[in-house]
């Protein structure tokens, strides 16, 4: 029998280089072998494997409101830090689909 890879998805807002993109138009998706950061709007995606993470920075933006999560790649291609932003009071369930699918190691609070 084959194992279902587990794929856990967020809708925010998202920052790929220069362009920044806001709900809804971001989309962040976890499992367990990559993180997967999209712009819907205009059709963009950055692909990070579990092994070229350096770190992963929790961000307070309005404690109250909403967390960014940068991403930091080891991979010199990406010259560039790369984040999702997400409601606080649901930012809970994004730090445990982290830690739940292998990502715990790498995470950082600022």
């Amino acid at each position: 029998m084959k194992n279902k890879q587990r794929l856990i998805k967020f809708r925010g807002g998202v920052r790929i280089g220069a362009i920044v993109s806001t709900w809804p138009n971001g989309m962040l998706e976890i499992d367990s072998d990559k993180i997967v950061l999209k712009d819907i709007g205009l059709k963009r995606e950055l692909i990070f494997l579990k092994g070229e993470i350096e770190r992963i920075v929790v961000k307070k933006v309005f404690p109250y409101i909403s967390y960014e999560v940068r991403f930091y790649s080891k991979n010199n291609e990406f010259n560039d830090y790369y984040s999702f932003g997400y409601w606080s009071f649901r930012f809970d369930k994004l730090l445990d689909a982290l830690k739940s699918l292998g990502y715990g190691s790498l995470l950082r609070t600022k």
